[in-house]
């Protein structure tokens, strides 16, 4: 693996486009972004070990440098538990976080001492009496928060239905361990976080009555791409909440399960015009113009259409200059589409672009959260490949 050294993530893309032979999309990993997210995350939050959510991004060197720091892996599925597994790290770092999990990947976990996971629901516990009774669990409980994206209709116990499944574990004679929760994908506030974290102390005193020793918070994800005064908020918001419920010389160890914070700006998405229609007056004015791309929906920008998130691109000329793109000249109501025969691919419209030409490139920032993992191979188009760079 070839790492660029010294270089931001755009003067790579710069330097490699030079030598790019082909018409193929490609990520740039900055991986010194990784070990900043992930010592703020430690200065802001010391008391919550984060557990990686490998489904947010699952590319083995952003694995491996996350093992490295000490991360424990939110997985779940056979495949990302073997991923992990596969970097030497210990299983008991990490949580299988999925609620419903097929029989063999549970039996998977069991042959290779998995032993934390989560529960939502009667049968689930019936599952893992048989194939797993000796399982650590943690009782998934529904609070939805304000945020993009909402898994409450999906995943979690409504809170008034916790008692009978507590009860229900202690009857099986299984072993509860804790709580956990996930406010939805991208949080807009802390408040989310309080109110959850403040059910929970009730859920676990339901646990302790009925016999069991919890000794895990688990508060999910959904927090925010960056690490800006937004995080530091609902960090904030979070440490005052867990004093009050949970102080720190108690016996609850807090685990979190960030995806998006820790990878979501570690990569960045270089894309090429691959064609252009322009729209003009009749007396030859351009009015605007239709380009596109090696890469769409079906590609790496699945999630960006899903949570309609705004992603602002620099421009690489053909030539191969790092000229800033303010300085590439006015800009006109630009459509941007993905290669795909399907009308759905489409990737931005009505976006302040510059006149750019067929061979031209696109820098995206930011795209390092649900890109690789959300990719298909709808049409047969290559999928963007990674590259590495490391700044100071």
């Amino acid at each position: 693996m070839k790492t660029l050294q010294g270089t931001s993530p755009y003067e790579a893309a710069c330097l490699l486009i030079k030598d790019h032979k082909d018409e193929d999309p490609f990520f740039i990993l900055d991986q010194q972004d990784l070990h900043k997210k992930v010592a703020i995350w430690r200065e802001h939050m010391p008391r919550i070990k984060p557990f990686y959510a490998v489904k947010c991004n699952n590319d083995p060197t952003v694995l491996k440098i996350l093992a490295g720091l000490g991360l424990g892996f939110d997985v779940a599925s056979k495949a990302e538990i073997e991923s992990v597994l596969d970097l030497g790290v210990d299983p008991s770092r990490l949580v299988y976080a999925q609620p419903c999990k097929f029989s063999s990947h549970l039996l998977f976990a069991k042959s290779h001492k998995v032993n934390k996971m989560t529960f939502d629901n009667e049968d689930e516990l019936h599952k893992i009496k048989k194939i797993y009774p000796e399982a650590k669990l943690l009782l998934r409980i529904r609070y939805d928060g304000l945020s993009t994206m909402c898994f409450g209709d999906k995943f979690g116990a409504d809170p008034e239905n916790c008692p009978k499944l507590l009860k229900l574990a202690r009857e099986l004679q299984l072993t509860v361990v804790g709580v956990s929760f996930h406010v939805g994908s991208h949080a807009q506030d802390g408040d989310s976080y309080v109110r959850a974290i403040a059910g929970c102390r009730k859920v676990l005193d339901q646990a302790i009555s009925l016999g069991f020793t919890p000794s895990i918070l688990d508060i999910g994800g959904g927090f925010p791409l960056k690490a800006d005064i937004h995080f530091t908020a609902i960090a904030a918001a979070i440490n005052e909440t867990l004093d009050q419920y949970f102080p720190n010389d108690g016996p609850i160890e807090v685990i979190a399960e960030p995806g998006r914070y820790i990878a979501g700006t570690a990569l960045s998405l270089v894309t090429m015009i691959t064609s252009r229609r322009l729209i003009k007056r009749n007396d030859g004015e351009i009015m605007s113009a239709i380009y596109y791309l090696n890469d769409g929906i079906y590609g790496s920008f699945h999630t960006i259409k899903i949570i309609n998130r705004i992603v602002k691109p620099k421009i690489i000329r053909k030539t191969h200059s790092s000229e800033d793109d303010t300085k590439l000249g006015s800009c006109i109501a630009s459509d941007v589409w993905g290669p795909t025969c399907d009308s759905y691919d489409k990737v931005g419209s009505s976006m302040d672009l510059p006149l750019l030409s067929v061979g031209d490139w696109l820098f995206w920032p930011d795209m390092g959260d649900y890109t690789l993992t959300l990719q298909s191979s709808f049409n047969s188009y290559t999928k963007a490949s990674i590259q590495y760079c490391k700044t100071d």
